[in-house]
């Protein structure tokens, strides 16, 4: 599936752009961003994409899974694929397209191959548990379905099917209704959770949706898009107007509400200049001053405290997890916590943070109160998402 309505075009710029500056450039995100600004001036969120391509080196993956590990071209793809979507907030089939433009433009393969759902269900994006413990809903990108499985039992329920490419889902404080962004549909589907239905999908007009999050009190939800972020209110399902986050905003990022409703926060990747946390004032809409994470050019995930004193921001290029003190709007020192993280998620005590190191196969807990990573715990081929349930019987983060 590409995201582009005229993938001819986006590979002639790719093919010209290596044919005029030599392969290199594809390695060189600030030059790219510079080209494909001019050539595809009327899809940023495409040159965007291309350019992340570029930040998270997947022409140097590809060649060097093709000459040092000695795979073939479509292998490599696949898992150059898979590592620039654990590295990103784009979903999987965003990422393969990526991937084989790249690989066409490089001259390692010669056309698109076809889907490949077992990359794309290998990265799920982030579960989400209901509130009172029992049930949780993982999303299947593939298969365009949210799966809930009953942890009592940890047997899985019937798909409910959604849209193309579900890429986060975020529950009511209620827990009556989930919230689905089908991330190539640019829409959200609503889920009637007593009895598992999708309603009528909410049009957010933006083609690449990502992430959703709802208020405390369950009224509004926001998603994000490129460079900007909608509210959704609930009781209408009628969207608002979009939350501009600036001319140089890369997206879609990850976004948190603070416990008290008041502000949102939203991850922005990019270039060094460019990699922000920026805070948005809900009780008018309007976005604050950026926090600039370090100079990282890949911040991905990030959550809050409990107490809502603290934000951790995990940054995709150096392995570490930047704290920020949210009433001064400061960086606290980076802990590192692995290469190619996934999610980060806090116990509801406060006290430690677990993150996914999804080519790793480990979560890595962090000690919050001494800001210092533990021993990774083993958890599987790819742990890209976690969730912590509060059932008292389950004490264990489940990925």
């Amino acid at each position: 599936m590409t995201p582009h309505e005229d993938p001819d075009q986006v590979r002639a710029v790719l093919r010209e752009i290596v044919a005029e500056h030599g392969p290199e450039v594809l390695s060189r995100p600030a030059v790219m961003s510079g080209l494909l600004k001019d050539s595809l001036s009327g899809t940023p969120g495409i040159a965007r994409i291309l350019v992340a391509a570029g930040e998270e080196h997947v022409a140097d993956a590809l060649r060097d899974h093709i000459s040092v590990g000695r795979m073939d071209a479509a292998t490599a793809a696949r898992l150059t694929a898979s590592s620039f979507a654990t590295a990103t907030f784009f979903t999987p089939e965003v990422c393969a397209w990526a991937v084989t433009e790249y690989a066409i433009s490089l001259g390692l393969i010669t056309h698109p191959a076809g889907p490949q759902p077992g990359a794309a269900a290998a990265f799920g994006r982030i579960p989400a548990r209901s509130p009172d413990g029992t049930t949780a809903y993982v999303l299947n990108a593939s298969a365009g379905a949210v799966t809930p499985i009953d942890l009592s039992t940890r047997i899985p329920g019937t798909p409910i099917v959604v849209g193309a490419s579900p890429g986060a889902i975020a529950i009511t404080p209620d827990g009556t209704t989930a919230y689905v962004v089908n991330a190539n549909d640019g829409n959200v589907t609503p889920i009637d959770l007593a009895n598992r239905t999708p309603g009528t999908p909410i049009v957010l007009g933006s083609r690449i949706s990502g992430a959703i999050v709802i208020t405390p009190d369950g009224t509004t939800a926001y998603v994000t898009s490129f460079g900007a972020v909608t509210p959704i209110d609930l009781a209408t399902r009628i969207p608002g107007t979009p939350i501009v986050l600036g001319s140089r905003t890369p997206g879609p990022g990850a976004i948190v509400i603070t416990p008290d409703g008041a502000t949102a926060y939203v991850t922005q990747g990019g270039d060094p200049w460019d990699a922000m946390v920026t805070p948005i004032d809900l009780a008018n809409r309007t976005p604050g001053t950026p926090i600039n994470v370090l100079g990282s050019r890949t911040p991905g995930a990030i959550v809050i405290t409990p107490d809502g004193t603290t934000a951790y921001v995990t940054s995709q290029m150096d392995g570490t997890v930047t704290p920020i003190d949210l009433a001064t709007a400061t960086l606290g020192a980076p802990i590192w916590a692995g290469k190619e993280m996934g999610a980060i998620v806090i116990t509801p005590d406060g006290t430690t943070a677990y993150v996914t190191n999804p080519m790793a196969g480990t979560v890595t807990p962090i000690d919050l109160a001494t800001r210092t990573s533990g021993t990774p715990i083993w958890a599987g081929r790819f742990p890209a998402a976690i969730v912590i349930t509060r059932r008292p019987d389950v004490e264990t983060p489940l990925s």
